[in-house]
């Protein structure tokens, strides 16, 4: 899945409302397609689109709220 993070940067460099939600969704996908996987810790790494914006840390504290206790993002 090609999420196009690239294009949901603002000017300043972060990540937007849209993006942020791309990201939850597919990292909840991942977890509905592997049920073991929910149950286990999820490590996942993240583009340099995420990586390097500047409101990275807000983007990785939602997607683990919104992901789930197994997700240690």
């Amino acid at each position: 899945m090609r999420l196009r993070l690239h294009e949901a940067l603002d000017r300043e460099g972060r990540l937007g409302r849209a993006g942020v939600e791309s990201v939850q969704r597919a990292v909840a996908e991942a977890v509905a397609a592997d049920p073991q996987l929910g149950q286990s810790e999820v490590f996942p790494f993240a583009t340099s689109v995420i990586r390097d914006a500047p409101n990275r840390d807000e983007v990785i504290a939602r997607v683990a709220r919104a992901t789930g206790p197994g997700c240690r993002c």
